[in-house]
């Protein structure tokens, strides 16, 4: 299956490609009040406001930097009641696509009820790991609920 990979702090992960729509360059961010802090604002892409929230503050790590690398991955289905709604997802050292062998990503033996969205390991030739993330899992009622409402203020 085709991975795309990036990092967050000095961990490395890996996200199915089929589950990312489109990749842009991270962009300028309409911030909104009191919101989670892993929302990270909202950005307009082709005329529609977009919530984009910070895999790095998700991964329980600082705010995403804007850096070269720095991309937006643009994906559809986070929003459970709305499947069809594009929900941005800015990380750092988004650079590589990799074909990885899925049955080689083993469950780690200490798993988090508060990420569910973080799961399988798989290890690298040269020893590293990469984790596997699930973004259709990212999202709590909570959370969603508040991108929605925030959504519909900024239209």
């Amino acid at each position: 299956m085709l991975f795309m990979l990036f990092s967050a702090g000095d961990d490395s992960y890996a996200i199915p490609a089929r589950e990312v729509d489109e990749v842009v360059p991270f962009a300028r961010l309409k911030s909104l009040p009191c919101t989670h802090p892993a929302f990270a604002g909202l950005f307009n892409f082709r005329g529609t406001p977009v919530p984009v929230l910070d895999l790095n503050q998700l991964l329980g790590g600082e705010p995403v930097q804007a850096v070269f690398t720095t991309r937006i991955l643009l994906c559809r289905g986070a929003i459970q009641s709305h499947p069809e709604q594009l929900v941005g997802f800015v990380a750092e050292e988004v650079v590589e696509t990799r074909h990885l062998d899925e049955s080689k990503f083993t469950l780690p033996t200490a798993a988090s009820v508060k990420t569910p969205y973080v799961g399988q390991i798989f290890e690298q030739p040269n020893g590293q790991y990469l984790q596997w993330i699930h973004l259709h899992r990212v999202l709590t009622p909570d959370v969603e609920a508040e991108l929605l409402q925030g959504m519909t203020e900024a239209a």
